[in-house]
């Protein structure tokens, strides 16, 4: 499944770092992890975290989004991403790692981060979610009014907004788009959406689910994914949370080493301890802060 996966790749016009990425062993492992990027960036983003996770034993499938990950970072073609896209992206590769590992670790950055969510909420093969800086809410824009922005980003017309105000087109990293359309983030949103209004009907199917939040994170308003933490605990499920200080400074991308800021050296133990405590069902119902 992961080969028939993999020839999505074939015929586009790719960022040689971009495509749809496996890191295997001989044979099926105890565990297959999944690594699911942000909006605008691609599989290169995981390539220092998922080289660690396939070393510890595991067989590491990281797919390329459609629309992501092509040559002309000005491509226009980001604006036909769909929710149903991204859900048919996660489902197929979930199929994927069931033939790869025995268990399955799902972990997300951003829109990765909910897509993450949604596979939890809905598929039993999922053992372990890992959500990390899940974009569920927007810093400085009352919950009220997201259903309101959801709606023009996904019904009205198109724009194209710069990452970066000032750097614009020379924003880096180079495998990432310096640019996202706005039809693009309404399909984000409306996979948050379905999330949220799926973890209101019942429990996640998922087995156990971390939730890691930034203090300082410039983008997001980490006060959703708490709620959605605290109605999967209610319901029954086995829920870690973890948020990095304030004081750390560190941006929205925790996970990208090409971005000088990210801090992966402070980031990369504290996910992995997190990590090999949640797939070894020893961290569990306790909340870091």
């Amino acid at each position: 499944l992961w080969e028939a996966f993999a020839e999505r790749d074939r015929g586009l016009d790719l960022n040689p770092l971009c495509a749809s990425r496996a890191l295997l062993h001989e044979g099926r492992t105890e565990r297959c992890a999944v690594l699911l990027h942000g909006i605008t960036n691609c599989p290169h983003q995981w390539v220092r975290l998922a080289d660690t996770l396939h070393r510890e034993g595991r067989n590491v499938l990281v797919p390329r989004y459609p629309h992501h990950g092509l040559r002309d970072r000005l491509n226009t073609d980001i604006a036909r991403l769909t929710a149903d896209e991204l859900v048919e992206t996660g489902e197929a590769v979930l199929a994927a790692a069931a033939e790869l590992g025995e268990r399955i670790t799902v972990i997300g950055l951003s829109l990765g981060g909910v897509l993450a969510a949604w596979l939890a909420q809905r598929h039993a093969e999922v053992d372990l979610a890992v959500l990390v800086a899940p974009l569920f809410g927007i810093r400085h824009l009352p919950a009220a009014a997201l259903p309101a922005l959801r709606a023009a980003a996904r019904h009205g017309p198109n724009a194209y907004l710069w990452w970066d105000r000032r750097l614009k087109a020379s924003l880096q990293p180079e495998h990432g788009y310096p640019r996202v359309a706005t039809r693009a983030f309404g399909a984000l949103l409306e996979l948050g959406r379905q999330v949220e209004a799926d973890s209101r009907r019942g429990a996640p199917r998922a087995r156990r689910l971390v939730v890691i939040t930034n203090a300082a994170d410039p983008a997001l308003d980490n006060r959703p994914a708490a709620a959605l933490a605290r109605r999967w605990r209610a319901r029954g499920a086995e829920v870690t949370e973890y948020e990095f200080p304030k004081s750390l400074g560190l941006p929205h991308d925790l996970i990208d080493p090409a971005h000088r800021a990210t801090g992966v050296e402070r980031v990369y133990p504290v996910l992995m301890d997190l990590v090999s405590a949640a797939e070894a069902g020893t961290a569990a119902g306790t909340a870091r802060r």
